[in-house]
């Protein structure tokens, strides 16, 4: 099987098992015995992450990686997560970068 296959199938299962979700309030209106609805509520309601980790597993880290910078792009585009340029703050001014800045003392050489 190719990488762009296993990408591919990766992907449907991802977002089939996020809409099997949505299938429950469609479930609601059948005509089934209220034991059967429940039974198949408790699936469904794990079927997202259950979807998501076979998506994942059958996708391969190369893949996964490449979905998820494809994924960054997109949403960087959109506005989304904006790459900080060297000038930008981070908001996280004054935090400790050092262990001899935290006053640990591990790893300052002094006993």
């Amino acid at each position: 099987m190719t990488a762009n296959t296993r990408l591919k199938i990766g992907i449907a299962l991802a977002v089939g098992g996020n809409v099997l979700f949505f299938t429950s309030a469609w479930i609601a209106w059948m005509p089934w015995p209220a034991a059967f609805k429940a039974g198949l509520w408790s699936v469904l309601f794990f079927a997202p992450e259950v979807g998501t980790i076979a998506g994942a597993a059958v996708m391969g880290k190369e893949n996964f990686l490449r979905f998820k910078a494809t994924v960054g792009r997109f949403f960087r585009r959109l506005g989304f997560g904006k790459k900080r340029t060297a000038g930008e703050s981070n908001g996280d001014e004054g935090a400790p970068e050092t262990d001899e800045e935290r006053g640990s003392g591990k790893g300052s050489g002094k006993e």
